[in-house]
């Protein structure tokens, strides 16, 4: 995104992604478990629409039940309305459970522009990869 692109954040208690543009600020909630905190965030452009993504840790090992990657197409306001993609990383064996806030997330395209490599790393030795040639709401 270029200058004068919106600005996005995330955070540990409010679990919402924020747009802030101008004087224009939307929030959409990510998860209403309070145990999860989304505490990375990520942009990148894919197949001509830019992605936002968070991963969400807890700094609990008893806490986390929905672990998760959350990804919105920020293109625009309105598609930024539609929603949030989730993908549970419960199946994937990805342990998020205390984390301590220190979680990290990033997007690349791969050279060829074919895929998109989605990761998150957990500071307890857990790296995890989603590669996708497409993201489908």
């Amino acid at each position: 995104m270029g200058q004068g692109a919106p600005y996005f954040m995330t955070g540990y208690s409010s679990n919402c992604f924020v747009w802030a543009e101008a004087e224009t600020a939307l929030a959409v909630q990510l998860t209403t478990n309070s145990n999860c905190g989304a505490v990375c965030i990520d942009v990148e452009q894919f197949n001509g629409a830019y992605y936002l993504m968070t991963a969400c840790d807890t700094y609990f090992t008893w806490a986390l039940t929905d672990a998760a990657i959350f990804l919105a197409d920020v293109t625009s306001i309105d598609n930024f309305k539609a929603g949030i993609k989730t993908v549970s990383t419960g199946s994937y064996g990805w342990n998020a459970a205390s984390a301590g806030g220190n979680t990290d997330c990033a997007m690349k395209v791969s050279e060829d522009g074919i895929y998109m490599y989605v990761y998150v790393l957990h500071p307890n030795a857990t790296l995890g990869c989603i590669r996708v040639d497409c993201l489908a709401y």
